[in-house]
């Protein structure tokens, strides 16, 4: 592989994992919204683009059981959900 091959892979995955990371963030967004829970919703964050060493890429909310929900987003295009922390 070439190195511009190598920069074209790259810049295709990095397009499909923005796309992908998008998507994401709206399906959460909607889902909050739809139980009612518009300031969850607007405190979203996208990690990826704060900080790339995080280890996931979108923080959401169980507003249920109170926790912060850390997605990562695998390049294979399998979505991993981890609850990770208490909001207590």
């Amino acid at each position: 592989m070439s190195n511009q091959e190598l920069d074209e892979a790259l810049q295709t995955n990095l397009k499909l994992a923005d796309q992908a990371e998008e998507a994401i963030l709206e399906y959460e967004r909607s889902r909050l919204k739809s139980i009612n829970c518009h300031a969850e919703a607007s405190l979203m964050r996208r990690i990826s683009q704060l900080n790339v060493k995080a280890g996931y890429d979108i923080e959401s909310f169980d507003v249920i059981n109170l926790y912060l929900i850390m997605i990562d987003l695998l390049r294979s295009n399998l979505l991993t959900i981890l609850i990770c922390a208490s909001l207590e």
